[in-house]
């Protein structure tokens, strides 16, 4: 820890006042303390002051470890059961604790005494919490610590181990006699950063290749957040119009901007498509990087709209630059310089984990592609994002039916997703128009117990949603998945602790009807 530069007084007062934070916060603290105290001690005090409420605002201390975590929701959650059984008001205490009560699920009370349930939320909003008190007293800006706390990296990094452990322990089997760990099965799917990479650019080069055969035209769109959602320059300073914001607000400003756009865009019938990555600027704060093609006579249209509705917002800002809030490059398709899909190539890559699925140059690449990949997890952002187009749901499933010899439309879009041909599969099941007129369409099915007649419930005795079966062509119904899959724990007592300690259902889930 550093050292103090104050007196036996000033200690124990800097002391008093990050009792609550975590290690790497209060160091960072202290360190900037001390750089203060050498020419005010009165500057320095004060800078702990304004701090107060930033380190004491969470419903849980922020130095809390896991184990803290899991004790203080196993006693929010016995609480509540104690409250509905005496008929109290139950949605104003979830309330208090700033989590929404669950109300649009079928047994919100079945949740909000379920431990796992607490800590799935309270996990979520104390990460978010620490990071915004880092983000607040300077941690995160080039000059720190680029995109994310190291306070906040060191914690996704111990959670992603632990996650791991945990899908490593946990058997998936089968009335045939196969069986895999679900880390292998994750491992097939789109949570392997070789597979994430390689189906987004196989995604993106369709759309291009679909492009140049139609004529359209691409250009390359940068949208940035007002001032006010950027709390630090690169050299650490904090600018003086930033309104304690935080990336998640960031980003629930962009979708909104979006959400106008693409409302006024099918007002004007002007068609887009393409692909949207989101990513953090040096000190956290989002902005969006995107490729969007278009019909060579909506170009000017869409451009205009994009550029009206990114500049809505503190017009006074942009009054000498519009590019610092929205910049847009036309980019050549079809050519000798690589087109839109080199163009995004590096911001894809980039955005994921570069140094496991080999993309990127250097140990400082490989550096930024794991902190990128943190502050996602942390405030809860999606990186990437379709425009227009079908549905990537059943081009998967498409790929899984590679071998079955189908014939017609279904086997030409078999034939096209076996080859990685997203432009031949764009347009053998509809083109770029609405999902409704797509021609294959996904099968879901709910798995009822064929002795019992008995649907399928979750551990809150609500009926589940039907599972992905199959696809279904011009009314005929293809199957893909034949076989029944049952989840086995490992064992050991560290193990179960673990697993008592996760709600691993929604992952074990994913990784069965993303890849067997």
């Amino acid at each position: 820890m550093e050292k103090f530069n104050a007196d036996f007084y000033d200690m124990q007062f800097v002391e008093s006042e990050t009792a609550r934070v975590p290690y790497q916060v209060k160091k960072f603290i202290i360190k900037k303390y001390n750089r203060l105290v050498v020419h005010s001690r009165r500057g320095a005090n004060t800078f702990i002051l304004d701090l107060e409420g930033v380190l004491n605002e969470g419903i849980i201390s922020l130095s809390s470890s896991d184990q803290d975590i899991c004790d203080w929701c196993d006693t929010r959650a016995l609480a509540a059961a104690r409250l509905i059984y005496s008929g109290g008001d139950i949605v104003k205490y979830v309330g208090g604790f700033g989590l929404e009560y669950p109300g649009e699920t079928e047994n919100p009370n079945g949740r909000v005494i379920d431990p796992l349930w607490w800590r799935r939320k309270v996990r979520a909003i104390h990460g978010r919490q620490v990071e915004h008190a880092a983000r607040q007293i300077g941690m995160v800006n080039k000059k720190n610590s680029i995109y994310v706390s190291s306070e906040s990296l060191e914690r996704v990094r111990e959670m992603t181990s632990r996650n791991r452990r945990i899908l490593e322990g946990l058997k998936a089997k089968n009335e045939q006699g196969d069986e895999y760990s679900l880390a292998e099965l994750s491992d097939l799917g789109a949570s392997n950063p070789a597979v994430r990479f390689s189906e987004l650019m196989a995604r993106c080069n369709g759309f291009e290749q679909v492009a140049v055969t139609r004529g359209h035209k691409c250009v390359f769109y940068t949208i940035t957040c007002p001032s006010r959602f950027h709390s630090h320059s690169k050299n650490g300073r904090e600018y003086s119009g930033y309104q304690g914001l935080t990336p998640r607000d960031g980003a629930r400003y962009l979708s909104g901007v979006w959400a106008k756009i693409r409302a006024s865009l099918a007002r004007k019938g002007l068609l887009i498509y393409g692909m949207r990555v989101a990513e953090p600027h040096h000190d956290g704060c989002p902005h969006w990087h995107m490729i969007v093609f278009s019909p060579a006579g909506d170009v000017k249209g869409v451009r205009d709209t994009i550029t009206r509705y990114a500049l809505e917002d503190s017009t006074h800002e942009v009054s000498g630059n519009k590019k610092i809030r929205v910049d847009s490059v036309d980019i050549e398709i079809g050519g000798s310089k690589g087109g839109a899909a080199a163009y995004i190539l590096k911001y894809i890559s980039k955005n994921i984990c570069g140094d496991k699925a080999g993309f990127v140059d250097s140990v400082e690449d490989a550096e930024k592609s794991e902190s990128v990949r943190a502050w996602a997890s942390v405030w809860g952002i999606r990186q990437f994002q379709q425009i227009g187009g079908p549905s990537v749901t059943v081009w998967r499933e498409l790929r899984r039916m590679r071998d079955e010899g189908y014939e017609g439309l279904m086997g030409d879009a078999v034939e096209a997703a076996a080859a990685g041909s997203w432009a031949g599969y764009v347009e053998l099941v509809g083109g770029l128009g609405r999902r409704c007129n797509h021609l294959i369409t996904p099968v879901f099915l709910v798995d009822v117990d064929t002795d019992t007649g008995e649907l399928p419930v979750n551990k809150y005795g609500e009926l589940v949603d039907g599972v992905l079966v199959g696809l279904e062509c011009f009314g005929e119904v293809f199957l893909s998945r034949f076989t029944r899959w049952v989840i086995e724990r490992g064992e050991g007592d560290s193990f179960e602790e673990m697993v008592n300690n996760f709600d691993f259902g929604d992952r074990a889930r994913d990784c069965l009807r993303g890849v067997v």
